[in-house]
C-alpha cells in the first residue's frame, strides 16, 4: 500500500511538470533533474526523438540507465564543475526545494543560474508548508514511506520568486493537488 501511494504522488507531481513544460520540452537538447531517485521523471524523456542529453544528481541513485547521466551526491555541493557551464535548457526540481537547508539557498540559486543555458528554464514543484504534517500523518498510518521527511524545512514556496529574482524571472505559477503543491517556471534573465 505505502508504495502504491508514493507512486500515485510521484506521478501526479511528474504529470503536473510534464505538461507545465510541454512547449518547452521539444527544443530541449539538454535536460537536469535535481533529486533524480531512480530516474522516473528522465525516463519519460527517453520517448522522445531524438533523445536529449539527460542527466541527473540524487545521493541515493542506484538506477543506472545507459542514456542517463546519473550525479550521486547532493545538490549543488557534489556538482561536478563540468555541470555548471551554461548548457541546460531546462532544469526540473520536483519536490527537492523544501529539502534545502536555508543556509545553502543562495548558492542552490547561484548554481542554477550557472547550469541554465541563455533562454532556459527551471521546473520546480514545492509542496505548501503544512504538506510536512499531511505527510507526518500518512507515515503514521503507514500509507507512505517518507523517506526524507526529516530533511524537511517547512520552506515557504512564496519565498522562492523572492530569491530567485537577482537571476530569474517567474513565467509560471499555479497550484494543483487541492493547492496543496505549487509549479513554477522561472526563466533566466537575458543579462545573467
Amino acid at each position: 500500500m505505502q508504495m502504491a501511494v508514493d507512486r500515485l504522488l510521484r506521478y501526479l507531481r511528474t504529470q503536473q511538470a510534464w505538461q507545465a513544460a510541454q512547449n518547452l520540452i521539444p527544443a530541449a537538447q539538454h535536460i537536469f533533474d535535481i533529486g533524480c531517485d531512480d530516474n522516473y521523471f528522465l525516463r519519460q524523456f527517453l520517448k522522445l526523438s531524438p533523445i536529449p542529453n539527460l542527466v541527473g544528481i540524487d545521493p541515493a541513485t542506484q538506477h543506472h540507465h545507459p542514456q542517463i547521466k546519473n550525479i550521486i551526491g547532493r545538490f549543488p555541493e557534489d556538482l561536478p564543475h563540468s555541470e555548471q557551464q551554461n548548457q541546460y535548457d531546462l532544469i526540473f526540481g520536483l519536490a527537492v526545494f523544501e529539502h534545502f537547508p536555508e543556509a545553502s539557498l543562495p548558492a542552490v540559486v547561484r548554481t542554477l543560474a550557472a547550469m541554465l543555458a541563455p533562454q532556459g528554464r527551471v521546473v520546480l514543484t514545492i509542496p505548501q508548508p503544512v504538506v510536512d504534517y499531511l505527510v507526518n500523518v500518512l507515515t503514521m498510518l503507514h500509507l507512505i514511506d517518507a523517506k526524507a521527511q526529516a530533511e524537511h524545512h517547512h520552506f515557504d514556496p512564496a519565498r522562492l520568486p523572492a530569491l530567485m529574482a537577482e537571476y530569474f524571472i517567474l513565467e509560471k505559477h499555479y497550484r494543483f493537488e487541492c493547492g496543496m503543491n505549487n509549479l513554477m517556471i522561472f526563466r533566466r534573465k537575458m543579462n545573467e
